[in-house]
């Protein structure tokens, strides 16, 4: 780990990817499972319907992020497919969405996020690290529920008119650096996928390093990409990075 300290020790900027980083998604997807059974008990066929739109919506998204030559914008290429995947109306995905993706993970977000989380980002701040936050989906919300939106000077998600597309695609992680005012050497990004935070990073050129919560056993530089287990573990190669030999 040690001889490679000095791709830390440029890093003047932190990006990170928000759903499934800043956050155990597994955790909130079986929560919003119980919420949405809760409410549809007496109505199986509802919460059949509003599991088959989520499903389709997301696995919309996971097609579309690796397709090339897509002129329309990502994410509302998601909500049409989605659409005609299931056959129900325009009106009926959005407002399911809204609710159910948007609207009531928010109140489940706390408990499934680690206190170090924003441990972390306060350091980095006092640090004096430019950070930034992105995702696919609209982060402003999220952000503010788990306490973090202060710290994040910018916050991009592919809806904004200047990406319009899903991660692995670099646009939306170069737009970030841009509003950043730095290169990507000088800027790691944290993400919780390689095959898709990982690529993204490799593909603009920024340190990639993979936060896994202790759930691959993964630590260290694998291919290229820098794996801790903790966002405290992070905290602390930095600080080893910034440390004059």
């Amino acid at each position: 780990m040690s001889n490679r300290l000095v791709e830390l020790s440029c890093v003047q900027a932190i990006v990170t990817d928000v759903d499934g980083t800043l956050y155990d998604q597994q955790r909130l997807r079986w929560r919003m499972l119980g919420a949405l059974t809760r409410v549809h008990w007496m109505r199986p066929g509802q919460a059949w319907k509003t599991f088959q739109c989520l499903r389709a919506f997301r696995r919309a998204q996971e097609d579309i992020r690796w397709e090339s030559g897509l002129d329309a914008s990502h994410p509302q290429t998601q909500y049409s497919r989605a659409e005609e995947c299931t056959g129900y109306s325009s009106a009926f995905v959005r407002s399911t969405v809204a609710r159910w993706m948007e609207q009531e993970p928010l109140a489940y977000l706390p408990d499934t996020s680690p206190p170090e989380v924003r441990a972390f980002f306060s350091w980095a701040q006092s640090a004096g690290f430019r950070l930034a936050a992105l995702s696919d989906y609209p982060l402003e919300d999220k952000l503010r529920t788990l306490g973090l939106l202060e710290l994040f000077a910018v916050r991009v998600s592919a809806s904004e008119t200047q990406v319009l597309r899903f991660k692995p695609n670099p646009k939306i992680l170069e737009y970030c650096l841009r509003q950043l005012g730095v290169t990507p050497a000088q800027a790691i990004y944290i993400g919780d996928r390689p095959e898709v935070d990982g690529v993204i990073a490799k593909r603009v050129g920024a340190t990639g390093v993979i936060v896994s919560y202790g759930k691959t056993g993964r630590r260290g530089w694998h291919d290229n990409l820098l794996y801790v287990q903790s966002f405290t573990e992070l905290r602390s190669l930095l600080e080893r990075a910034s440390r004059p030999s």
